[in-house]
């Protein structure tokens, strides 16, 4: 079995991690998220288009405007309605819209334009912040008991490394951060702790066996 030399590269990690992490402050600072409609609300269009139409044209026929973020989808039993999610619009970008829609389907009508609460508002990011520490505590307390308390702290900085570099990405490629933003942290965070623990356990068990061994290829080998 091949054993890969992790531990004697981890100056190399450590300087590829820092980077992409340092890199991803500099975009959160300077330029900050790409926030979503789910976090920002905005408005919902619905239009009428009288006819059929693929929603490739529809995105085509709008990517000429200068929107920030815009959803499109087909609505009603026919298919011929669609529906609109964008950040908060003016009514004159409103009518610009509707003309754009016009120009390829004649007989389009805006039927409803209504403003659109976020989904995922200021409270619930304040509650998920607030179970992400009890989380990182529970943690620490169960893992200290479990192991030791420096690989408590050790879990906790593994942890929070994943989380930042999935932040670090978001902000550096402007990916937008809307609903799946959630899942896709609480699958890091979820992945992350389970990984830790096996990788530790393992370890744990190694050194038992392998007394004669430098910590160092133990840790290689587990």
């Amino acid at each position: 079995m091949k054993i890969y030399k992790i531990i004697e590269k981890k100056r190399i990690w450590f300087g590829i991690s820092l980077t992409i992490i340092a890199l991803g402050l500099v975009f959160m600072l300077m330029r900050g998220f790409n926030w979503g409609i789910d976090f920002t609300g905005g408005n919902m269009l619905h239009f009428d288009i009288h006819q059929t139409y693929e929603l490739v044209e529809v995105r085509d026929s709008l990517g000429r405007l200068d929107i920030k973020e815009i959803e499109a989808k087909k609505a009603g039993d026919t298919g011929q309605e669609l529906i609109i999610r964008t950040v908060d619009l003016s009514k004159e970008m409103q009518t610009k819209i509707l003309d754009t829609l016009n120009q390829k389907w004649p007989e389009t009508e805006l039927v409803r334009a209504e403003a659109i609460d976020a989904i995922i508002g200021k409270e619930l990011q304040r509650q998920a912040a607030i179970a992400l520490i009890i989380a990182n505590i529970g943690m620490l307390i169960y893992i200290t008991f479990r192991f030791e308390f420096k690989s408590a702290v050790a879990a906790v900085l593994a942890l929070v490394h994943d989380v930042l570099i999935v932040l670090s990405f978001y902000a550096i490629f402007n990916v937008p951060v809307d609903s799946t933003f959630i899942a896709v942290i609480l699958t890091i965070v979820g992945y992350s702790i389970n990984d830790t623990i096996v990788i530790f356990d393992r370890i744990r068990e190694n050194l038992k066996d392998m007394r004669k061994i430098p910590f160092d290829e133990v840790a290689n080998l587990s």
